[in-house]
């Protein structure tokens, strides 16, 4: 790939935006005020701090880390003592001391913020010496071909081209030496100018982390300055650091950034909007626990001083509860008439014989709508949030059974409230559960997500937007459900 000067942002970048993220950064603005000073924020952001530090070591693959052993660093902190040298394949010390850099520069970068500082070309280089205290030399290769180590020059750009060769033999190209300065100079221009115009966080974030890799100004550490460049985008949002968790988040961000090389971004602009949601939602979800948390009479004070000032118009809790609860209605609705249009279509291209389709919704007070209630739990847990059946609970549901295999796959979509405390943020989840019979004559049964990341809105959206959204969430979900009982009725045929 031939370098080229890094390019603005394209004339219609603000189709890229994403309207979800956009809801839950407006709600989470409001649960911010609420929350801040207490314990349960600090400890979240700082656990999101520490994994954002882990993470992006690991992306680079500068040591390595199973889940358990990050989940430890991440809820006890950075201490070589919990790292075995065999789970990280390096001395434990060292990359106790490269972690703790990295979270040096996340805590960094909160501060940088709160002092309202201008990127520049100078604080890019602060960054990278920064990240690299710990890092003595980087790998290059001779004109001969060899790989050798080399000393690390912290904060100070290339002097030598640092163009990797891939695997089938194409060179990648970055920007010359002699042109470093003067696009680091461009790129930081640009995202001044990108700020005033107000540009949708995801998408400068996105933008910046694939021109600052396009220049990659520095002999090594490059990927770790650009994602802490695209978390300075969202901390100035008042949101908080993405992100990007184990291989396959890896996976769909190295093809994100090629996407990018290319000339489109959605791709990352999408996995950042994605990895951002599943803070916000994690951090809208949090209890206030003003009693456990032992604030003292002046915190108090304060946030009975904020109820009081309550902006002009702002919604009341029960209207809120209310228009919550309408919309969630309105997106299960949705859900089930997409369903049973499905069904219809699916009963004459089967035929009758051995198979059957059902569908069907349950919600509110019915005792069938707490079915699916761990399943749900579960997964909620797993995209970082609290599932609160209280605020709304309901469920739509595609049931496609092979009576002659006893295959029997059910695709459920589940609607419900987010965070114990629920403030009108509303999430659905769509799952496959299969059940068939196992080889000691007992039924097993498997539960598949089927989408990365759950369907979120709030309660001041406007409905037609938000099913809109829906749909381009739903069907691909469903697409997956049925492939999944195509595949298993084909290899029992």
């Amino acid at each position: 790939m031939r370098w080229q000067p890094i390019t603005d942002l394209p004339p219609d970048y603000r189709a890229l935006a994403s309207d979800e993220l956009r809801s839950l950064g407006e709600l989470w603005r409001e649960r911010a005020d609420e929350l801040e000073g207490t314990g349960a924020l600090r400890e979240f952001a700082a656990r999101l701090q520490r994994r954002w530090a882990i993470e992006t070591g690991l992306i680079e693959r500068l040591y390595t880390l199973d889940r358990g052993i990050t989940q430890l660093l991440v809820e006890q902190g950075i201490d070589a003592a919990l790292i075995p040298h065999a789970a990280a394949g390096r001395d434990s010390e060292w990359v106790a001391s490269i972690i703790g850099d990295q979270l040096d520069v996340a805590e960094g970068l909160f501060a940088f913020v709160k002092q309202d500082r201008e990127l520049s070309a100078g604080y890019i280089r602060e960054l990278h010496q920064a990240l690299t205290r710990n890092q003595e030399t980087t790998t290059a290769r001779t004109p001969e071909g060899r790989l050798i180590e080399v000393p690390l020059r912290r904060g100070e750009f290339k002097r030598q081209p640092n163009n990797p060769i891939r695997p089938d033999g194409v060179v990648h190209e970055y920007a010359p030496p002699e042109q470093v300065a003067s696009e680091v100079d461009r790129l930081v221009s640009m995202h001044a100018a990108h700020r005033a115009q107000g540009v949708p966080p995801e998408i400068e974030a996105a933008w910046l982390h694939h021109r600052f890799t396009q220049i990659h100004p520095f002999q090594d550490g490059n990927g770790r300055v650009a994602r802490a460049l695209a978390t300075l985008v969202f901390l100035r949002a008042g949101w908080f650091p993405p992100v990007i968790r184990d291989e396959e988040d890896r996976s769909e961000y190295i093809a994100a950034l090629e996407s990018a090389d290319r000339g489109e971004l959605r791709p990352l602009v999408d996995l950042f909007a994605r990895v951002e949601k599943s803070a916000l939602l994690g951090a809208i979800g949090l209890s206030t626990q003003v009693i456990d948390e032992q604030r003292d009479m002046g915190q108090l004070i304060s946030a009975l001083a904020r109820e009081a000032a309550r902006r002009p118009g702002q919604v009341e809790e029960g209207e809120r509860a209310g228009r919550a609860r309408r919309l969630a209605s309105s997106v299960l609705a949705g859900v089930g008439d997409r369903m049973g249009v499905l069904r219809d279509q699916l009963l004459e291209a089967l035929g009758g014989g051995h198979y059957r389709v059902f569908h069907d919704v349950k919600a509110g007070d019915e005792a069938e709508a707490a079915w699916y209630r761990a399943d749900v739990i579960d997964l909620a847990h797993e995209f970082g949030y609290y599932a609160n059946f209280e605020a709304f609970r309901g469920w739509a549901r595609l049931k496609l059974v092979d009576v002659r295999a006893q295959i029997q796959d059910e695709i459920v979509v589940a609607v419900h409230g987010v965070g114990r405390q629920f403030r009108g943020g509303l999430s659905a989840v769509a799952v496959s559960i299969r059940r068939e019979p196992a080889e000691d004559g007992r039924r097993t049964t498997l539960v598949v997500p089927l989408t990365k990341e759950p369907f979120s809105f709030t309660y001041g959206e406007d409905e037609p937007a938000v099913l809109q959204r829906l749909s381009r969430w739903l069907e691909p979900a469903l697409l997956v459900g049925i492939d999944a009982f195509r595949r298993a009725i084909a290899n029992g045929a």
